[in-house]
């Protein structure tokens, strides 16, 4: 884990403490009208990695943990995009 890039250690720290900009927090801090992923779920960090359809890792949480290649592709692809099209659409 050491060998990854400060923006992916951010992110996946993120996920270790529920706090990253995902629509429920950003919902909660004021700065979305919705907290609903775009699944229909409630959208938590845990719910990107665990429980969405669209963007679930398998392993889930577990798996993130171990930051492997896999892990870190999805942690850099898949969630990078879904957590910056709720960025995009704040702005």
């Amino acid at each position: 884990m050491s060998d990854l890039p400060r923006q992916s250690w951010t992110l996946l720290n993120r996920f270790q403490t529920d706090q990253g900009p995902c629509r429920a927090n950003l919902h909660k801090w004021g700065l979305a009208a919705s907290e609903l992923c775009d699944c229909g779920q409630r959208q938590t960090m845990g719910h990107l990695v665990d429980s969405c359809p669209l963007t679930q890792l398998d392993g889930g949480l577990t798996r993130l943990h171990e930051a492997d290649d896999d892990a870190v592709t999805w942690l850099k692809t898949t969630v990078a995009t879904a957590l910056a099209e709720v960025s995009e659409k704040q702005d």
